[in-house]
C-alpha cells in the first residue's frame, strides 16, 4: 500500500507542475476571440458538409480536399483543449485555476463537443483509412 500510495503522490506532483507551466487562457482575450472566428468558421461548413455527405452518400475527401479536412479535424481537437485552458467569468472576475476550469468545462461543454466533434473526427479517419486501403489494392 506504502508504494501505491508514494506513486500517488508522485503523480499528483508531477500533474500540478504539468498543470502550472500550460498557460491559462483568458475569455476575453483578442486571441481567444480570433480563434472562436475560425472555430465558427470550421463549424459553419461541418454543418454543411456533414448533412451532404450523409444524405447524397458522398465522401468528405470528393467535397473538400484531404489536407483541409485534417486541418478541419485538428482545429476541432484542440479547440477542446484550448476551452480546457480558456478561464471563464464568475461573478465578474476571471477564474484561473485549472481544476475550476476543468470542472466547469466538464459540468457546461464537455458533452457537446464530445458529441459534436468525435462523430466527425471519426468518420474522417475512418473514410481516410478505407481510401489508403483501396489505394494499396491497386498494387
Amino acid at each position: 500500500m506504502n508504494i501505491i500510495s508514494s506513486w500517488t503522490r508522485i503523480f499528483k506532483i508531477h500533474l500540478i507542475t504539468l498543470t502550472h507551466a500550460i498557460p491559462i487562457v483568458y475569455p476575453s482575450s483578442i486571441a481567444k476571440l480570433i480563434w472562436d472566428f475560425i472555430n465558427m468558421i470550421v463549424i459553419m461548413i461541418n454543418l454543411f458538409l456533414v448533412p451532404v455527405t450523409v444524405i447524397f452518400e458522398f465522401s468528405y475527401s470528393s467535397i473538400l480536399a484531404r489536407g483541409i479536412l485534417y486541418i478541419m479535424a485538428y482545429i476541432l481537437v484542440v479547440d477542446i483543449i484550448i476551452n480546457l485552458n480558456t478561464g471563464f467569468f464568475k461573478k465578474g472576475q476571471v477564474v484561473k485555476n485549472h481544476y475550476d476550469i476543468f470542472i466547469n468545462y466538464c459540468a457546461h461543454n464537455i458533452f457537446t463537443d464530445m458529441f459534436a466533434v468525435a462523430p466527425f473526427v471519426m468518420s474522417l479517419f475512418t473514410e481516410i483509412g478505407m481510401h489508403l486501403d483501396n489505394d494499396d489494392s491497386r498494387y
